[in-house]
């Protein structure tokens, strides 16, 4: 790197040697070896690509010291300038990878060379700091329980450890105060959580965490793959809004299901769309663009941004969806039904969000259904509550 760091890299490529073919590359701080190689690089391998797997700083035998999100540019640009000059490189390079994986893709895609034809960020957006810092509020589960994870990464048998340790990590999260939970968890401070702690999500701290005022400059072809369950999901659709509005030319497409960040099937879509879209664009051949998504079905559009959406105030007629009712009437809607229990409520999809899970005591209230209906349209929920608690949230 241009600081002189040493990152390690492994190459795949097929047993013929494989020269000249597409890269796929993969920059990731979860290690070049294990699940990632076997689930991704192989695949890809065995299919028409050669794969890179670069290990981010202070992860798994790379140079440090990790600072999550903060270096990835640099690092980015330099990786990419490498992997051009060797000599087995070809003329095609495509980006792959979820989440973090994912991110280091919109790090650099403004600046990418010319040898790099399209890119698959999956579950991920132009800035990772909406996992702490969601409308204002901080969200806490979420970088309190990767940093525990990347920390404990490199131990043996790490996967099945950190699911056994599960309760542990939900019960030091509640330690006040805050600053001290890592330290009763790993023993010592974690730097990237006592900087969530201690800089705000949209301040200078974590400018250089933050690309969406670049997402506007790429010219790459990107396909971004999102789940309705996923934390990243509202802003991945913004970040593709603004590509398919900036670039209406270029074939960006988005295809969501009814996926949580870490489902199984996230890992096999990337290597999917890798192969049908992104090796399609790395050889100059046909390729799909429409932009897609799974409600109860598969359906397909061909719009460059959502049709418009029309608000409807459901407070008094639930059942109909009635847009007549003055908006002054939300606040007349009373529950039909209001139970507290003191029972571990029905658990969220798995992994909808790191550390994702049921208060002790939770106070549930009951509306009629509502009508079955589709929209393609941004959606939003106003709730407004009334307590005369204050321990009440």
């Amino acid at each position: 790197m241009r600081d002189g760091a040493v990152l390690l890299a492994d190459r795949w490529s097929p047993k013929g040697g494989g020269d000249g073919l597409p890269i796929a590359l993969i920059r990731t701080p979860y290690g070049r070896a294990g699940t990632l190689a076997l689930g991704a690089a192989k695949p890809l391998v065995e299919r028409g690509f050669q794969a890179v797997i670069v290990n981010a700083r202070a992860t798994f035998g790379s140079d440090g010291p990790f600072n999550p999100f903060l270096c990835e540019r640099e690092d980015g640009l330099d990786v990419l300038d490498w992997v051009a000059k060797q000599p087995w490189a070809g003329e095609s390079i495509v980006l792959v990878g979820a989440s973090y994986v994912g991110y280091t893709q919109w790090s650099v895609a403004d600046a990418l060379p010319p040898q790099v034809k399209a890119m698959v960020p999956v579950v991920s957006n132009a800035t990772f700091t909406m996992a702490f810092n969601r409308e204002g509020g901080f969200a806490l589960e979420t970088p309190f329980t990767w940093a525990v994870q990347v920390e404990r990464q490199e131990r043996r048998f790490a996967n099945v450890r950190n699911a056994l340790e599960e309760r542990e990590i939900l019960r030091t999260r509640g330690t006040l105060p805050l600053s001290q939970a890592d330290v009763g968890l790993l023993g010592h401070r974690n730097s990237y959580f006592q900087n969530v702690l201690d800089h705000d999500g949209d301040g200078p701290f974590w400018q250089a965490a933050d690309h969406v005022d670049k997402v506007a400059d790429i010219t790459v072809p990107a396909s971004l793959v999102g789940g309705w369950y996923d934390l990243f999901l509202p802003n991945q659709l913004r970040d593709f809004q603004t590509l398919r509005r900036t670039g209406p030319a270029t074939p960006h497409r988005v295809t969501i299901g009814p996926w949580a960040h870490w489902a199984t099937a996230m890992d096999g879509l990337a290597t999917r769309e890798a192969l049908e879209w992104g090796l399609a664009l790395a050889r100059g051949e046909a390729y799909r663009s429409a932009p897609r998504c799974a409600c109860s079905s598969w359906a397909r559009t061909s719009g460059a941004t959502a049709p418009p959406g029309r608000p409807r105030d459901t407070s008094r007629s639930a059942s109909t969806s009635s847009p007549e009712v003055p908006w002054p009437a939300i606040y007349l809607s009373s529950p039909l039904r209001t139970s507290t229990t003191t029972t571990r409520p029905t658990r969220p999809p798995r992994s909808a969000a790191y550390g994702c899970g049921p208060c002790r005591s939770t106070a549930v209230w009951t509306t009629p259904s509502w009508r079955r209906a589709s929209t393609s349209s941004p959606t939003q929920l106003p709730l407004w509550t009334k307590t005369s608690r204050s321990s009440a949230r």
